[in-house]
């Protein structure tokens, strides 16, 4: 079994409020999505391992279905 050693754990401020209210109505996604999109964003990140076949209206994603 692999350990993964580089974990970041990113909190959510206020100041990121509008950008995910933003992203949930230009792709359509529920807030918790849109939430962690606005995250993602924030730090640059592109990869997203999920099943959620909402992230696929977001071209600049790379999905990795787990």
């Amino acid at each position: 079994m692999d350990i993964i050693n580089n974990i970041n754990i990113i909190i959510l401020g206020g100041q990121i409020f509008p950008e995910f209210v933003d992203l949930s109505k230009k792709y359509r996604l529920l807030a918790m999505d849109s939430a962690h999109l606005a995250a993602m964003k924030r730090n640059e990140l592109t990869n997203l391992a999920t099943n959620d076949a909402d992230f696929e209206r977001v071209a600049e994603l790379k999905i990795w279905k787990p």
